[in-house]
């Protein structure tokens, strides 16, 4: 635990949100927000009766294919850059888990 913090506060490696777990680790730092923003993890802090993410938005994302849908609609999606400024999400507004898989060349 981090020494500037208060005793109701600590930094943690994952949490089990509504029956998935969400981590500071590959494959499982991924979330979508409720406004539509994919978002990788980088710190989980335990604030009194609150959970907060800090990360980074990814500002490229875009479909893999097209054909027979669009592949945002099922889910998948091409990740770019990230942003260069971390950003708080309350764990409230976390629409869902995304799962990170590298494409193999």
């Amino acid at each position: 635990m981090n020494s500037d913090m208060h005793e109701d506060e600590a930094d943690l490696e994952d949490i089990i949100f509504r029956g998935v777990t969400l981590s500071i680790k590959k494959p499982d730092y991924i979330v979508k927000t409720d406004s539509g923003h994919i978002v990788q993890i980088m710190k989980i802090r335990k604030q009194q009766n609150s959970v907060f993410l800090l990360g980074y938005r990814f500002k490229d994302v875009t479909d893999v294919f097209q054909y027979p849908c669009s592949s945002s609609k099922v889910g998948i999606m091409k990740l770019g850059r990230l942003s260069e400024s971390q950003k708080g999400y309350c764990l409230e507004n976390i629409s869902r888990k995304c799962v990170f898989f590298l494409k193999q060349l």
